[in-house]
């Protein structure tokens, strides 16, 4: 597992991460409902019991969200964030040829 926890999106879905609650407090309990509907999603005394089956749990559900958002057509805001997001983040990177 990487240094940083691992992926955001698997991070945010844990019972165990306490970081930064109040901004999801809101969404977080619909996104776990929506991922319960297709999968048995961990509760938090599963999820301290056995953690590296909770997370495959949630990077599964990220994996299916990803392959239902690749439509650019029916997605298109999603689309267009992400263009957004990797211009800026070349842009960044860019230097100037001295």
């Amino acid at each position: 597992m990487p240094l940083w926890g691992g992926k955001p999106s698997t991070v945010k879905l844990r019972h165990r991460d306490t970081t930064n609650q109040r901004p999801h407090e809101r969404t977080l309990p619909r996104h776990r409902a929506s991922a319960a509907a297709r999968s048995q999603v961990p509760n938090a005394t599963e999820e301290t019991a056995d953690p590296v089956a909770a997370d495959s749990v949630y990077e599964a559900f990220g994996d299916f969200l990803r392959e239902r958002t690749r439509d650019t057509k029916k997605c298109r805001l999603v689309f267009e964030e992400l263009m957004n997001y990797g211009f800026r983040r070349n842009l960044w990177g860019w230097r100037a040829q001295v």
